[in-house]
């Protein structure tokens, strides 16, 4: 159900992952790490609404592997948990923690609005995402695979999606 309300999450996967990738965590445990469950419920008699998330596995770090990397430093330095806690060991790890579920926390809200009231469906209708499949975009070249046969053989292209019969025309020459 991951994707759509009523689910365990939308896609806390996504964030997670970006999230990692900026502070030099490691990608490949996403998959524990975006255990993930988001819950709303309707509190005050229905004026007000109460979103939770639990993440009870995500494995993060402050210390060692990528956040030696330059760039990844400069964003836990910015958000004041780079390296070591000074006095309580795994203090930073633990805030790093509570950042990835706040991150989690508002791209779910978004999806779910956007999910919600409509607007993704929309915005994918509109930037075209809505395309058949071809087997060009099937193999991840997006457009269109034509093939042209002249005195030598078939050849194969693969031209963009917005292509007339005008410039068709002169595929083979």
């Amino acid at each position: 159900m991951a994707g759509s309300v009523g689910g365990f999450n939308a896609h806390a996967a996504n964030i997670l992952t970006a999230v990692f990738l900026a502070t030099g965590q490691d990608p490949a445990q996403n998959v524990e790490s975006s255990n993930c469950m988001t819950l709303m419920e309707p509190i005050n008699d229905g004026e007000d609404l109460l979103v939770t998330i639990t993440m009870p596995s995500v494995e993060v770090g402050t210390v060692g592997g990528g956040t030696i990397l330059s760039p990844q430093q400069g964003i836990l330095e910015m958000l004041g948990i780079k390296g070591a806690h000074p006095t309580e060991p795994g203090a930073n790890a633990q805030m790093l923690a509570r950042i990835v579920a706040a991150a989690v926390m508002a791209g779910e809200l978004s999806l779910l609005s956007a999910l919600a009231a409509g607007h993704l469906i929309r915005a994918h209708m509109a930037h075209n995402r809505s395309a058949p499949v071809t087997p060009a975009s099937a193999r991840g070249e997006g457009g269109l695979l034509v093939k042209a046969e002249d005195e030598a053989g078939v050849e194969e292209k693969t031209v963009s999606r917005n292509v007339s019969a005008a410039s068709l025309s002169s595929f083979s020459k």
